[in-house]
């Protein structure tokens, strides 16, 4: 008997824990001096194939990789708490480019970021870095630029619970993505957040939370006298990320995979053959936050 009540007051300590209610935050402010330690991965493939008349005569790829290590201190911050600027200190930095690998960063190299435009931009003793670098570190490090906050996308005013699911907000999207240079009908964009689950990171109890979005038939600018037009395109997004139930500690692990396909056709010139192109983007990367006291 002593098992059985020890099951059964287990099994209802579990279901008060599913039944109970928690205020949802996906951005925790920040302040000028908080330090966190980093340990990140990503990668960003992109593709594009060109056909005429229906044969591909052209493709070219790209993929770039990175795990890095580091210590982050926050240097500015705006008036909602957001970062805009601080310096990285690199513990550990490897990059892998088209399959060659390298270590361009030596442990103890601090970088500044802070934001230009929709972009973050990295410096070393004032001076910016290489290109390729700076776009990979964008996968593990990023400062605030001005794009919608993550409550405002996947965020809600209520309380929920374990297992709960709720629509993402859409009506700012189409103004923010336009920053980006697309457009897009907010009927076209949808999307979903859920409240996965409690469970606990270290001795830390944490909300883990997942949201996904979906873009389709969004156009941007195609060059002048090209004679192509966006013929099909669509864009998805998955992210997961444990936030603390203690409001005053900033989310401590997340992840995200974006997939965007975009197909263009048309004739450079009225009796030149009919060209399709077809490119394809894919970003992934995982983040863990460890904040000191």
């Amino acid at each position: 008997m002593r098992i059985l009540t020890v099951l059964i007051l287990s099994v209802f300590i579990s279901a008060m824990a599913a039944a109970q209610e928690y205020g949802i935050k996906f951005d925790r402010p920040h302040k000028a001096g908080d330090k966190y330690k980093l340990i990140a991965s990503g990668t960003d493939s992109k593709e594009s194939s060109v056909f005429s008349n229906g044969e591909m005569v052209k493709s070219a790829n790209q993929l770039i990789a990175i795990n890095f290590e580091g210590e982050i201190t926050i240097l500015e911050v705006n008036e909602n708490g957001r970062t805009t600027k601080e310096s990285i200190t690199v513990e550990k930095c490897l990059l892998r480019l088209n399959g060659q690998e390298s270590s361009p960063l030596e442990k103890g190299t601090v970088i500044t970021a802070s934001p230009k435009g929709t972009k973050t931009i990295y410096e070393i003793n004032g001076q910016p870095i290489d290109k390729t670098l700076g776009e990979a570190l964008s996968l593990v490090e990023k400062v605030y630029t001005g794009a919608l906050s993550d409550d405002e996308v996947f965020g809600t005013k209520e309380k929920k619970k374990a297992g709960d699911t709720w629509s993402i907000n859409t009506d700012k999207i189409p103004e923010d993505i336009k920053r980006h240079g697309m457009i897009a009908d907010q009927k076209n964009i949808s999307g979903s957040t859920k409240f996965e689950k409690v469970e606990k990171s270290g001795d830390i109890e944490c909300l883990s939370l997942s949201g996904e979005m979906t873009i389709k038939d969004f156009s941007f600018p195609v060059p002048p006298n090209s004679g192509l037009k966006v013929e099909q395109s669509a864009m998805m997004v998955a992210y997961t990320g444990l936030f603390p139930t203690n409001m005053a500690i900033p989310r401590i692990e997340e992840s995200m995979e974006t997939k965007a396909q975009i197909s263009l056709s048309g004739r450079q010139k009225p009796d030149a053959p009919e060209l399709k192109i077809i490119n394809t983007a894919e970003q992934k990367f995982e983040h863990k936050y460890t904040w000191e006291n």
